[in-house]
């Protein structure tokens, strides 16, 4: 299971998420390092588990509250589909999968969709 999920079907509450930055706060506060020089480098969840977009949007506003930088992962993953957030909640179909096994490379069904929302929102600002 990813990172932020405690057991199956657990997902981390927005105090967890605060809480397990706590240690990086402290540490930055103590030796006078700048927010801006703190970057959150990679995070995310597969985009087909439940409660995928509210635990994105704790992440981000997590970060953006402590004026930290940080990047997700992953933007149109090539090799698997679980974190190609454009693609939203729903799995690509079987119709998609049997053209990948003939060898083919169906267009992938974009879309706007509330974990994409997520990232657009703060990429836009």
């Amino acid at each position: 299971m990813p990172a932020h999920w405690d057991g199956p079907g657990v997902p981390w509450t927005r105090r967890q998420i605060v809480e397990r930055m706590a240690p990086v706060v402290e540490w930055a506060s103590r030796h006078g390092i700048s927010k801006s020089h703190i970057v959150a480098a990679e995070f995310g969840c597969d985009r087909r588990a439940d409660g995928a977009a509210d635990y994105l949007a704790d992440v981000v506003t997590s970060l953006d509250e402590q004026g930290w930088h940080w990047a997700f992962y992953s933007y149109r993953e090539d090799a698997w589909d679980g974190m190609d957030y454009e693609l939203g909640s729903q799995p690509l179909g079987a119709a998609y999968w049997e053209a990948v096994e003939r060898g083919e490379t169906p267009p992938r069904p974009y879309r706007d969709n509330p974990i994409w929302d997520v990232f657009k929102r703060e990429l836009l600002r």
